[in-house]
């Protein structure tokens, strides 16, 4: 259900009996690399909101409610296009205003883990949209799976892991400067950067905010502007 949902006690324990011991890497663990791998990819999917993890729905309500989907992860966004033109007319936010607002309501068992769903407080006549970050399933060792994160990512993530866990920080310390390295070309390779590049004050609603303006040579000018005030012309 969700990057904390899939954690059994099953897992845990031949993974802390491995680390106790520290005689045998693959003890306890029927596959070490494989286990390492899984861990690796979770920690890389929790660091940012990758861009081609995110997956944009249609809410559809019961109830004023919406029950999140098998993969999600966490929410992006969400808005309500009222002008039927697919961009956001206005934002929804976790909070107590009657219009805008949502709650979100959890539960947990040890049984079946976590259970999550959206309830409105005002029952939303217009089209709803929410933009979340999807789970990325485990690896299953077969060998024709796919990997979101490149190999000397994830590769990389996972010898950190062992190396904290065994207890070598020298290790663990020279595998970070790669790690960092190779973590921030990821980043600035795959997340989309074709963002507006105009320097304008807009409000939640994309609406431009005109602001006092002020001549630093001490002239009089135009009262508004709308651009921010350390713009300089």
């Amino acid at each position: 259900m969700s990057y904390f949902g899939d954690t059994y006690t099953t897992n845990i324990k031949p993974q802390l009996q491995d680390w106790l011991t520290n005689t045998d890497a693959s003890k306890n663990v029927s596959d070490l690399p494989l286990d390492l791998a899984n861990r690796a990819q979770k920690n890389l999917w929790a660091k940012k909101a990758w861009s081609n993890l995110i997956v944009r729905v249609s809410l559809s309500l019961t109830n004023a409610s919406y029950t999140f989907p098998a993969d999600f992860g966490r929410i992006v966004d969400m808005w309500a296009d009222l002008a039927g033109q697919g961009v956001a007319t206005y934002w929804f936010y976790e909070a107590d205003n009657y219009e805008k607002g949502y709650r979100l309501d959890a539960g947990f068992t040890k049984a079946a883990g976590y259970s999550r769903s959206i309830t409105f407080h005002y029952a939303q006549q217009s089209s709803a949209y929410m933009r979340y970050q999807k789970v990325l399933s485990n690896f299953t060792g077969e060998g024709t799976e796919y990997s979101y994160f490149p190999a000397n990512l994830v590769l990389l993530e996972a010898q950190r892991i062992n190396a904290l866990e065994k207890g070598n920080m020298k290790e663990f310390s020279a595998l970070s400067t790669s790690f960092n390295e190779v973590f921030q070309d990821f980043s600035n390779t795959t997340q989309w950067v074709n963002y507006d590049p105009s320097p304008r004050l807009n409000d939640r609603l994309g609406n431009e905010i005109y602001t006092e303006n002020y001549s630093l040579s001490g002239e009089s000018s135009r009262p508004f502007s709308v651009q921010p005030n350390s713009f300089i012309v």
